[in-house]
């Protein structure tokens, strides 16, 4: 046998290190380290012809005194060392780069892209944070890449840009300027969370509430991860992010929300558009940024986008989607918000400027609060564009602009190695007196047209073919900002500001005016008048306003009559008021031989009817009789501030788009247990009260609760808590909607002083509260996806409503004939909740007393009521009924009907004419106001006999009443979206009460003798007291 040979390799153990000789070897290394980047830091690349540079202490000096300002770093240590040469070689972003400042070499830099390509930041500093945030996306691509890139990207920016789109957020913005100008304004601030706004919704339709909640966990998220992004000595020293710690760490972890947050968006939408057909041409010009860029994206993954060369397009990773999106945040986000800050900085150092500034705006817009621009007066602000090209001129947001070179490149006698870092320095090149004489100074004129400029040495938004795609939507956002803020304020630096001598800012990154402070004051026009003149003035005014109201104008309508306006206003604001007595005093008796009249309301006159048949017409032809668009008309009135555009107040397309994504959230059953709980907490507080009960307040508070649990999902605690902030302002919105006196006068809310002021003041607050629930609520649904059909009938009407929101955002709302609607932005959406609200919680606490009131006038039907009621449900002290006893208990119903005919909540119903309009032997001119008097028609005896007297029967199934005279919630096609569940909610209140208790009026209640009530607007019931008894013993 044969034993195969083998070589034995004796292994030796190693002796294991102590701790302090490895403590000693990873000393030495680090210190090998330290020395080897001290090396490189100190000695600079020699290969490429001797170009001078900064030597690095100086650069690591001027970084440590960035609060001296970007202008300083560039006169002070960037001119000076290239100041002969154009170029010089400078330590940034950990390794050596080189500066150019001669236009001949930016030329070059922006033309020959192939040459000077975008540096891929992602590989140049693989461990830092800042490019993972837009790291990947089309602005650091090069060649095919790029161009693919852009074919995907650039059809989400070939798009107008209407002023309208930023009219919520900016209008928001100079609101909050206003109410923070009683002290120097930190500008910067105001002017991030205002663009963080704009870009929320123009990019993807999502609220950041950065400007309505300044406490947003969101948008403070938002601003820390762009501070890392531009963290300058992360970006020297790119390596340290390996070892981050602290607010480092913290701000990694925000990067992983940021990255979830836009992903689940993105997912969203793809499934939303991937189950659709194609997008219109009308849905893409007011689809968002995102959905555009999805579009693409899904065409490029059918093979159908090539890019400039016919090329077909490599479709994005799901990084590369969410680096664009993260791009354009990051770009749009600070870059805008610090140009606004420079332009009220050179403007507030300049004021013969912002004056000459503000002439022209006022020129163009008017002198008016709530003046916007659109588009074409837009277009005539263009010595507004001048001040923002001279501001970025001045103090450019880009300090530099880089590239890497693909191949050596000559510059003068210098020969740029291949794979150097070659950067413009946009501030070098914009304060070099051979391209801009006199830099230091402030000269919009120098960017008109008959000026002549030497290309490419004004490069805010770089220049070429890779000039930022974005700069278009910029521009128009500031000019719309500046207009604002020039037609409205007038600001100056506080005295001790160091904005005077210099402009402190970051060296280097995006340059932003940090700390700045600015006086505003809110524009006032001021006029010089003599004390007599003034009276004199007063006087006309007064003559002219008593003119308008007593003289009716003439018009060609065939003699309509008129009521006397002071006959109007008497009973209107008697000190005993009764809208019965206005009726039967006033209305009824004009109206009785016409069918139409004149009268003064609402500051003007306008045409009332009780005629049934008139009031089909303005029922059924809405195409005729409009909706009067108050937001529009008056857009100063406390209503038309509080719920602007919204379902009842749109018309034609518009009001199809609210419906399509309201009326789904109606469409559903009420169950009895809903109401359940709020019924036993009603019950208790009567049962604690009993006699002389404030009914009003109690219905408003059990109304307010269910309505806040259906519409919101909210608890507002009304039953259970009298003191609560919300609660009151709540109470103060509805009752400041509703205020006689501004009704008849609605004027007067331009000039909100005292209680009024308070109450514009809560209407605020209630904005944020209804805002903030919103937002709350697209957050959880963006986070949980679609609802479950069972979801869907447990849900809110506000979530309903966000979910159809969200879904026509992607795939449009159609009409009956397959055409496109108009979107809704978040303010309508915003304010359907409100009317919705307010609409459902006191009309429908003021019917329900009135109910109570009737029947306490009329106890033999109360005990009627009392005893059908305890047939079907039994007269267990706890009873209470299920669904199919609630619908067998529909025939209470006539005595609600009965109620409603006596003591209508909604007095009138009003519409305006798009057309002449006959109505009988009269002729109405077009644009007239139209209502229908529903107490007047309600109460004339030709259409409801013996209309004093309480009779339920008259609504039964064989009395069939003259069609539209009885009208509560309107009629046809604009009827009252929540009629049903008005009439459920007073249905179920009515059992309650009945079953539980008796009731009566006490001995001393006016209403014993006539009903006191309010006499415009929604009618309540004044002082009304009710005696209740239990029938159960708890």
């Amino acid at each position: 046998m044969t034993h195969a040979k083998y070589t034995v390799v004796q292994a030796y153990e190693l002796a294991p290190l102590s701790l302090r000789t490895m403590s000693l070897l990873a000393a030495i290394s680090a210190a090998a380290y330290v020395a080897y980047l001290l090396v490189r830091m100190v000695l600079p690349p020699a290969n490429d012809g001797g170009v001078p540079y900064i030597p690095v202490h100086k650069t690591l000096q001027w970084m440590r005194r960035g609060a001296v300002g970007r202008y300083e770093v560039s006169q002070k240590l960037d001119r000076v060392y290239m100041q002969n040469t154009g170029i010089v070689k400078a330590w940034m972003f950990g390794g050596w780069a080189y500066k150019i400042s001669k236009v001949e070499y930016a030329r070059k830099l922006f033309m020959q892209t192939d040459v000077f390509q975008k540096v891929r930041i992602r590989e140049m500093m693989p461990h830092n944070l800042g490019p993972r945030v837009s790291g990947d996306s089309f602005s650091f691509e090069n060649g095919d890449a790029f161009r693919g890139h852009r074919a995907v990207v650039s059809p989400a920016f070939r798009r107008s840009w209407p002023t309208m789109l930023f009219k919520k957020s900016l209008s928001e913005l100079m609101d909050v300027i206003e109410r923070e100008s009683a002290k120097p304004l930190d500008v910067l601030t105001w002017f991030r969370r205002g663009t963080l706004d704009v870009l929320g919704h123009i990019i993807m339709s999502y609220d950041f509430c950065a400007l309505s909640d300044p406490d947003n966990k969101q948008r403070a998220m938002y601003d820390s991860l762009l501070e890392a992004m531009l963290h300058p000595i992360y970006n020297m020293f790119p390596w340290l992010d390996l070892f981050a710690t602290g607010q480092r760490a913290r701000q990694w972890e925000y990067l992983k929300h940021f990255h979830s947050f836009i992903d689940r968006i993105i997912d969203e939408r793809l499934r939303d558009l991937e189950n659709r057909p194609p997008l219109t041409e009308g849905e893409r010009n007011h689809a968002d940024l995102l959905t555009l860029l999805l579009e693409s994206y899904l065409q490029s993954k059918s093979g159908k986008v090539y890019d400039d060369r016919g090329k077909q397009v490599t479709p994005l990773t799901r990084e590369q989607l969410r680096s664009n999106i993260g791009l354009f945040y990051v770009a749009g986000y600070d870059t805008t918000a610090n140009s606004l800050s420079y332009v009220m900085l050179e403007l507030a150092r300049a004021p013969e400027i912002q004056q000459k500034a503000r002439d022209i705006v006022i020129g163009v817009l008017g002198n008016s609060r709530n003046a916007y621009p659109s588009d074409e007066q837009l277009k005539e602000l263009g010595y507004i564009d001048l001040i923002v090209k001279e501001t970025l001129r001045k103090n450019s947001i880009l300090a530099e602009i880089r590239r890497r070179l693909a191949a050596p490149v000559t510059l003068g006698p210098y020969t740029l190695p291949k794979g150097a870092i070659v950067s413009v320095d946009t501030w070098s090149m914009h304060y070099n007196p051979e391209y801009f004489p006199e830099p230091e100074k402030f000269i919009p004129e120098r960017f008109a047209e008959d000026q002549k400029s030497i290309p490419f040495t004004f490069t805010p938004f770089s220049n070429g073919s890779r000039q930022c795609i974005g700069m278009r939507f910029s521009l128009i956002e500031q000019r719309v900002a500046i207009s604002l803020l020039l037609l409205r304020f007038e600001w100056s630096l506080p005295d001790d500001s160091p904005f005077w001598k210099s402009t402190p800012a970051a060296p280097a990154g995006l340059i932003s005016p940090a700390g700045l402070m600015i006086n505003v004051t809110p524009h006032i026009i001021a006029w010089t008048l003599r004390p007599s003149t003034l009276v004199l003035a007063l006087l006309a005014l007064v003559a002219r306003v008593a003119y308008l109201v007593l003289v009716p104008p003439r018009v060609n309508d065939g003699g309509v009559p008129h009521i006397p306006a002071l006959k109007t206003l008497y009973w209107t604001f008697k000190s005993r008021p009764s809208r019965m007595d206005l009726c039967t005093k006033v209305d009824i008796p004009a109206l009785r031989s016409t069918g139409v009249v004149r009268s003064w309301l609402w500051g003007r006159w306008m045409y009332k009817t009780n005629n049934p048949e008139y009031a089909r017409q303005l029922f059924l032809k809405t195409t005729v009789f409009q909706k009067i668009e108050l937001h529009n008309v008056v857009p100063y009135v406390f209503r038309a501030v509080a719920a602007g555009g919204n379902l009842m107040t749109e018309n034609g397309d518009h009001f199809k788009a609210h419906r399509s994504i309201v009326g789904p959230s109606f469409r559903r059953a009420w169950p009895v247990s809903t109401f359940r709980i709020h019924m036993r907490k009603l019950e208790n507080i009567i049962r604690r009260q009993g006699a002389a009960l404030d009914v009003l307040q109690a219905c408003r508070r059990a109304t307010l609760d269910v309505l806040g649990q259906i519409i919101m999902g909210a608890d507002f605690g009304a039953l259970d808590n009298t003191d609560g902030e919300l609660l009151e302002i709540c109470w103060d919105v509805v009752e400041a909607g509703i205020e006689p006196l501004y009704l008849v006068f609605p004027f007067l809310d331009k000039f909100p002083v005292g209680k009024r002021a308070r109450s514009f003041a809560n209407l605020k607050k209630f904005h944020r509260f209804i805002e903030s629930t919103i937002d709350a609520k697209r957050t959880e649904l963006l986070r949980r996806g679609k609802l479950s059909d069972e979801e869907r009938n447990e849900a809110d009407l506000l979530t309903l409503m966000i979910e159809a929101h969200e879904y026509t955002k992607v795939h449009g709302a159609y009409d009956e004939n397959g055409k496109l609607l108009p979107s809704m932005n978040s303010e309508e959406l915003r304010n359907n909740t409100i009317i919705f609200f307010v609409a459902g919680h006191d009309a429908t606490a003021y019917s329900l007393s009135h109910l109570v009131a009737e029947l306490a006038l009329h106890p033999d039907i109360q005990q009627r009521a009392r005893d059908r009621v305890i047939s079907v449900i039994g007269d267990d002290p706890d009873a209470f009924p299920t669904d199919e006893q609630l619908h067998e208990l529909a025939d209470l119903d006539m005595i609600i009907k009965e109620s409603m005919r006596k003591s209508s909540t909604v007095s009138d119903v009003r519409r305006q004419l798009t057309e002449p309009v006959t109505l009988g032997p009269y002729t109405l001119p077009k644009g007239a106001w139209v209502m229908v008097d529903m107490w007047a028609m309600q109460n004339d005896p030709r259409y409801f006999p013996d209309p004093e007297k309480f009779i339920p029967e008259r609504f039964s199934e064989p009395n069939h009443n003259i069609p539209f005279s009885w009208a509560p919630f309107s009629e046809g096609t604009r009827k009252c979206i929540g009629h049903k569940f008005a009439m459920v909610t007073q249905r179920i209140v009515l059992i309650m009460l009945v079953h539980r208790f008796t009731w009566t009026l006490p001995k001393d209640s006016p209403f014993l003798v006539k009903p006191l009530t309010t006499t415009s607007g929604l009618i309540s019931p004044i002082d009304l007291k009710i005696d209740f008894v239990a029938r159960h013993k708890h």
